[in-house]
């Protein structure tokens, strides 16, 4: 779980702090940044899911989000040579630094070149940022179709729904019998993690 994030010369951000719990709720004004907390994360991910966060660097457009260029994505009021940077603390004490800078002088970029030290290995295994555990659905979802998606990388590969939701059925498809790990997420009154049919 992550205890904390710091955001540098990231969008609306030139240096902020944020202490997470085990419930976090992000709410303000309109254009206060809520979303950027959440894209930063998203960008971590989508950028690890495409191989590149590890030596390479941030995709800053992709399947779970679309900032548009380097320049949409950098503190506006940042100078050249500054970097954008994400810091985690996680609650095992951990502490994960990723620096990011663009290198071309196109500021038209969608790519933003890793400059930090590696990042310990047993953050992308352990961390549910980066593994199945991690789902991911955004505000906007599709409507009503004539047919429903599949996808074997995102739903059999990568276990998700899609962020809007359009595996949904090709995950309930693929997940009928599983049995749910966490017993939390069942009915009180259930009997059994394992479902239950009637002929």
């Amino acid at each position: 779980m992550i205890d904390s994030l710091t955001l540098t010369n990231f969008k609306p951000f030139q240096n902020q702090p944020l202490t997470f719990r085990p419930l976090t709720l992000l709410s303000g004004l309109n254009s206060t940044g809520k979303s950027s907390v959440l894209q930063a994360l998203l960008l971590l991910r989508q950028s690890y899911q495409k191989g590149l966060l590890l030596e390479k660097g941030l995709v800053l457009n992709g399947d779970l989000i679309n900032i548009g260029t380097a320049k949409d994505a950098i503190f506006e009021g940042a100078a050249k040579q500054d970097e954008l940077i994400f810091e985690i603390h996680w609650q095992n004490g951990t502490n994960s630094i990723w620096k990011f800078k663009n290198e071309e002088e196109d500021i038209g970029s969608n790519f933003l070149h890793l400059t930090s030290e590696y990042v310990d290995s047993q953050v992308y295994e352990l961390s549910s940022l980066f593994n199945q555990n991690f789902h991911y659905i955004e505000a906007e979802r599709i409507g009503p179709r004539a047919f429903n998606q599949m996808s074997y990388d995102k739903v059999q590969l990568l276990g998700t729904l899609g962020a809007r939701c359009e595996y949904t059925l090709h995950f309930l498809s693929v997940n009928e019998k599983r049995i749910i790990a966490n017993h939390k997420l069942s009915h009180p009154n259930v009997k059994s993690s394992q479902p239950q049919y009637s002929e």
